[in-house]
């Protein structure tokens, strides 16, 4: 499995999963659930794996990884949520740019990943917006963001949106991010077996997303 996430061409980004969430609404770790036919993690670090150098998954429970000998890095502070994840995951990174991303999205795009990574030039982060929101958890965070998390963390402020007031942010528009993915797919998560399965149905082209 080790080829699986080593980089093909070589570029200087990481890609980082956060694996720490409890499942609780799925009753199972949604990162080992089958929406093709292999696990979400191993598919999203397959596609990954052409675009960034190297792929860490933060999580608290590296033991569910086990049989699929994938890298993990355990929360440096613990019980923070994604912000937490994300100070870790930037921490034991060895590139400046990050892209991070959450276990539980199946349609990540390789190509608009890309884009992101050079969307960055000479600011701290990029970070989509569509008519719902920002996409904090489908994003680029580069070093210069862990002074600011680490910040908020010590003031118990636990929501991502808080560090974009605090370093220099650069936004994907929803007509940008349309070129590379017309439904958006690419956002959707599986908080839930009904989000789980509209996943499978749309892998297996049953369902447009």
């Amino acid at each position: 499995m080790s080829d699986l996430w080593r980089s093909v061409d070589g570029d200087s980004a990481t890609g980082i999963i956060l694996a720490g969430g409890r499942s609780s609404r799925m009753d199972t770790d949604k990162a080992i659930l089958t929406v093709r036919s292999r696990p979400v993690i191993v598919e999203v670090m397959d596609i990954l794996s052409s675009v960034v150098k190297e792929i860490l998954i933060i999580t608290n429970q590296p033991e569910t990884y086990g049989d699929l000998d994938l890298p993990t890095v355990r929360d440096i502070v613990a019980g923070k949520g994604p912000l937490g994840g994300i100070y870790t995951g930037l921490s034991v990174s060895g590139t400046r740019l990050n892209f991070v991303m959450a276990c539980d999205m199946p349609f990540v795009n390789p190509h608009f990943v890309r884009y992101m990574l050079d969307a960055v030039h000479s600011f701290d982060a990029v970070v989509p917006e569509t008519g719902k929101g920002f996409e904090p958890l489908h994003a680029i965070y580069t070093k210069n963001c862990l002074g600011p998390i680490l910040h908020l963390l010590r003031a118990g402020d636990l929501k991502v949106q808080s560090l974009y007031s605090r370093v220099n942010v650069s936004y994907i528009r929803a007509n940008e991010i349309e070129r590379f993915d017309p439904t958006l797919k690419m956002f959707m998560n599986m908080n839930n077996r009904d989000d789980f399965r509209r996943a499978q149905a749309i892998a297996r082209g049953i369902l447009e997303s």
